[in-house]
């Protein structure tokens, strides 16, 4: 596989995805906890509720993106992409 651009760009996007991800489970186990739960606990059903919508979002993206590493005869052609005045 080739280490371009678009490779790079898609890395970077995938470790800031993952660290949104992280950002919000840590967020709402904070939360849980400074209401009284145990630490563990909190971070537990954090990790429990928040699983759904990530894997979704994470899903999501994964699909739009694959579009792009096709060969360019397979791939969408940039006329349907772009907008139109």
């Amino acid at each position: 596989m080739e280490n371009d651009v678009y490779t790079q760009i898609g890395l970077v996007m995938l470790i800031g995805l993952g660290a949104k991800n992280s950002i919000l489970i840590v967020a709402f186990a904070k939360e849980e906890y400074e209401r009284g739960r145990p630490l563990v606990e909190a971070a537990l059903d954090g990790a429990r509720l928040r699983f759904r919508p990530l894997m979704m979002t994470a899903l999501a993206f994964i699909v739009g993106a694959c579009r792009y590493g096709q060969r360019p005869e397979q791939a969408p052609s940039r006329a349907r992409l772009s907008v139109r005045p």
